[in-house]
């Protein structure tokens, strides 16, 4: 949830989670069909009962449901929120333009 908000990644459906059957039983699949949203404001299905924004703080409110600690929640935004913030680096890296990068960055939450 929190690195759907870090990159805008609004088609969240049901569809869109997977699992994997292993030896030891079943687990969550790698993520896959991942594409930042630079024009919506809301992921596809909601944080709490009622709010689907793109928003860490909401995200955070819900964490005791997921029986995570203040403390828990706090770093799992941390190290999502730390790599992304080299993405620009990475992006020039691998050689997307500027130009592109510019379109992109509105998708990327880092606060």
């Amino acid at each position: 949830m929190v690195f759907n908000i870090a990159i805008s990644y609004t088609d969240d459906h049901w569809w869109n989670h997977g699992f994997l059957l292993t030896p030891k039983g079943w687990i969550l699949s790698p993520a896959y069909d991942i594409n930042p949203s630079m024009d919506k404001s809301g992921l596809a299905l909601n944080i709490d009962m009622d709010n689907n924004a793109l928003d860490f703080d909401l995200a955070k409110s819900v964490g005791e449901y997921f029986r995570l600690k203040s403390i828990e929640m706090d770093h799992i935004l941390r190290e999502v929120q730390n790599p992304e913030k080299d993405w620009k680096t990475i992006a020039k890296q691998i050689g997307i333009p500027n130009s592109e990068q510019i379109v992109m960055d509105v998708a990327f939450r880092l606060k």
